[in-house]
C-alpha cells in the first residue's frame, strides 16, 4: 500500500479568522511530529457500487487507519494533536451572541458554570439491545459517543419515563461526581465545519473523494469530541453537567469513571 508522509509544521493557519489568513507561532521544543496517513486513493468509491461488501470493508479500514494515527491503542488523543488544539485560535460565538477569537477551552468555559455535587440513579436509553448489553459488560465507551447537543458525553435522564422517549433498550446507573450547568445546546458552536477543516489541515487529511472525505471529517469530529471531553472532565473538573434547551433536558456524563452500578431495566 502506498503511504503518504505528512508533517505538521510549527505554525497553525487560523483559517477561522474572518478575512484573514495569518499564522500564529506555536511554541514547541519537541521534534516536529510526522503523521503517516493512508493513501486515500486506495479507498475510493468504486467498490461501493461494484462490490458493496468490499466497499464497506475498505471504509472501515480507512477509518481505523486514520484513528490509529490520531489516537493511541487506549484511544487517547495523540499528544502532538492535543498540543496543536491547545494553541490554535478560532472564532467562536459566546452565550451573549458575540463572536471572539479564542481557544476551544476558553469557548467551552463560557458555556459551563459550576452547579453542585450529585449522587443518584439515572437512566440511559438506546434502540439496540446488543448495545445496552455491551454497556453493561464493558461500560460506557467514549469512542462510541454520538449525541453531542450539550457536549460530547453519555446522555442520561433522572426520569424512567423520559428514558422511554429515547429508545427501547434501557439501562440504569449510579452517577456520582461534580456536576456543572450548561447554557443551551452550545456544542454545535464548538465542533463545526470550520473547526473540523482546521483539524484536517494540520493532521494532513486532504481527500477530495467519496467516501474518504466524509470519513476524514468524521475522524476530525471525533478528535474534537475527545479533546473537548477531556477539557471538561480533566481540566475543568466536571464529571457531568445538566443541560436544557430546545424542549429537551438531560444530564451529560463526560467522565465514564463517575458511572457505576450499571444494569438493565
Amino acid at each position: 500500500m502506498n503511504i503518504s508522509k505528512i508533517s505538521c509544521n510549527n505554525y497553525v493557519c487560523n483559517t477561522n479568522f474572518k478575512g484573514q489568513n495569518s499564522k500564529t507561532k506555536v511554541e514547541n521544543s519537541e521534534t516536529k511530529p510526522a503523521f503517516e496517513l493512508p493513501n486515500s486513493d486506495n479507498y475510493d468509491y468504486a467498490p461501493l457500487f461494484t462490490d458493496p461488501n468490499k466497499g464497506s470493508k475498505l471504509q472501515k479500514e480507512y477509518k481505523a487507519k486514520l484513528r490509529g494515527v490520531c489516537f493511541d491503542k487506549e484511544d487517547k488523543l495523540h499528544p502532538a494533536i492535543k498540543k496543536k488544539l491547545d494553541d490554535s485560535l478560532f472564532v467562536f460565538e459566546q452565550p451573549d451572541g458575540t463572536s471572539k477569537v479564542m481557544t476551544i477551552k476558553d469557548a467551552i468555559k463560557g458555556y459551563i458554570r459550576p452547579s453542585r455535587e450529585i449522587d443518584g440513579e439515572f437512566y440511559h436509553a438506546t434502540f439496540v439491545t446488543e448495545d445496552a448489553k455491551n454497556i453493561i459488560e464493558n461500560g460506557f465507551d467514549p469512542k462510541r459517543i454520538k449525541r453531542t447537543e450539550f457536549g460530547p458525553g453519555f446522555y442520561f435522564t433522572p426520569s424512567e419515563g423520559d428514558a422511554m422517549n429515547y429508545g427501547s433498550a434501557k439501562v440504569k446507573a449510579r452517577i456520582k461526581g461534580n456536576c456543572g450547568h450548561i447554557k443551551g445546546k452550545f456544542y454545535e458552536k464548538i465542533n463545526n465545519y470550520k473547526t473540523q477543516e482546521a483539524v484536517k489541515k494540520f493532521v494532513g487529511m486532504k481527500s477530495v473523494g467519496y467516501p474518504t472525505q466524509d470519513i476524514e471529517r468524521e475522524v476530525a469530529s471525533s478528535i474534537i469530541n475527545e479533546y473537548a471531553r477531556n477539557i471538561i472532565s480533566q481540566e475543568l473538573g466536571y464529571d457531568c453537567a445538566y443541560g436544557a434547551g430546545g424542549g429537551k433536558a438531560c444530564f451529560v456524563v463526560f467522565n465514564p469513571n463517575s458511572i457505576s452500578d450499571i444494569e438493565m431495566f
